[in-house]
């Protein structure tokens, strides 16, 4: 039954979408489709994420992965976990005249001069 309602929440949502351009090629009042307009989207995205919450985790998850798929992200497709790249740069490094730059000895507390 949870599982018919997150849908059915879901369908909601993506219908209130497609009838917002609807609504934009309406011959209305300017004011009039702005209102419209504007709680077609709220009620539409509260529908599609309240259906995607009953219908649990695994939804969003896979909405995620066909967003990243779509968009050629392949690392989040496959579910892989990104982790930050080690730092490229040295702790210490040497200027050109010879002088050395803070690195971890000035996070010691040890002077740097």
């Amino acid at each position: 039954m949870r599982a018919v309602a997150g849908w059915m929440l879901v369908g909601v949502g993506t219908a209130l979408w497609i009838a917002v351009p609807v609504v934009l090629a309406l011959s209305i009042d300017g004011g009039l489709k702005a209102t419209v307009v504007g709680a077609l989207l709220v009620v539409a995205e509260v529908a599609f994420w309240a259906g995607a919450v009953l219908l649990g985790i695994g939804l969003v998850a896979r909405l995620k992965a066909g967003y990243a798929r779509r968009h050629g992200r392949r690392d989040e497709a496959a579910g892989a976990d990104k982790t930050p790249a080690p730092s490229e740069t040295p702790d210490r490094s040497e200027t050109p005249d010879g002088d050395e730059t803070p690195g971890r000895e000035a996070e010691k507390g040890e002077p740097w001069i």
